[in-house]
């Protein structure tokens, strides 16, 4: 009576994808909305999330023809994470969903939407305009200032990065900046160089509070450095770790009246890990301190 069951056992998988590192099952629903899905049919799965509550998760979901006709709908749909997905080289899309997933439970008040091009042939500047309309999902042409920061016309910020061979660009509705680097071995005096001292030590902290070795924690620094000139936030102010770390390579790290989460990512295709870091503007959270140990403090006006 219902038809095909295989095209909603693929729907419920579909989401898997909006939480790539880790692995959903699902466990209720509150409402379904159903018609007769013929075996034939193409049908695109459209899912947003609701609300995520420790390993439990909430989504309402669309099955949709080709020309956007909603032809069911699942409401309350509830997924419960069963473990930590292995980690493993992703295709980009799936390294910008992770990418969002992070940041947005660094600043959970904040939406930013991210997405990934490869340069290829692509002059940098065509790779960047396709990158920044696929994370702010518009045709919006791409202006670029005197100083080469790019903007578009609509409510979002964005910015863009660019490291070998690979495109980011980030869009939010505050001022945001981002950053990409490959983890690569440096010597002591390089990364001294080129942190500075202060930063330095924050690289060591990093380290030992992560548990990582101190160049992926030093590429971490120098990314976030990075995301500060990108959002033309101050550089000579304090940077300090935030106590946010989890356990799939997330260190976020504030600055004055922002947030910046740095990631670490695997692309397909690329034997080597990046340091990613993304700022988003955040009057909700301030520098209290210059030191290097973690000094956050939440406003309560």
């Amino acid at each position: 009576m219902l038809g095909d069951p295989a095209a909603r056992d693929a729907a419920l998988h579909s989401i898997q994808a909006c939480v790539p590192d880790a692995i959903l099952l699902p466990l209720s629903v509150d409402h379904i909305s159903a018609c007769h899905l013929a075996g034939d049919e193409t049908l695109m799965a459209h899912a947003s999330e609701h609300w995520q509550e420790g390993n439990t998760y909430s989504y309402d979901l669309e099955l949709r023809g080709p020309e956007g006709a909603v032809r069911e709908r699942w409401q309350g749909l509830r997924f419960r994470k069963v473990e930590d997905a292995k980690a493993r080289d992703w295709p980009d899309p799936l390294v910008a969903a992770c990418l969002e997933w992070h940041i947005r439970k660094t600043t959970s008040s904040t939406n930013v939407f991210a997405a990934f091009e490869r340069n290829g042939s692509m002059e940098r500047r065509r790779s960047s305009e396709c990158a920044i309309q696929r994370a702010a999902d518009s045709p919006w042409p791409v202006r670029w200032r005197a100083d080469g920061k790019p903007e578009i016309d609509g409510p979002l910020a964005v910015s863009a990065s660019h490291s070998n061979g690979l495109t980011l660009a980030v869009a939010a509705p505050e001022e945001v900046g981002c950053d990409l680097e490959p983890i690569c071995s440096r010597s002591e005096d390089v990364w001294r160089d080129l942190l500075g001292p202060e930063r330095w030590l924050l690289a060591q902290l990093i380290a030992h509070q992560a548990q990582e070795d101190i160049h992926t924690a030093a590429t971490r620094v120098w990314t976030a450095m990075e995301s500060l000139a990108k959002a033309e936030a101050s550089q000579n102010g304090p940077l300090v770790l935030s106590p946010s770390i989890d356990s799939k390579g997330g260190v976020s790290l504030a600055a004055p009246d922002a947030m910046i989460t740095t990631s670490l990512v695997r692309f397909r295709g690329y034997p080597t890990p990046f340091a990613v870091a993304v700022l988003v503007r955040s009057e909700a959270c301030a520098a209290t301190s210059t030191d290097t140990e973690c000094a956050l403090k939440r406003r309560t006006s």
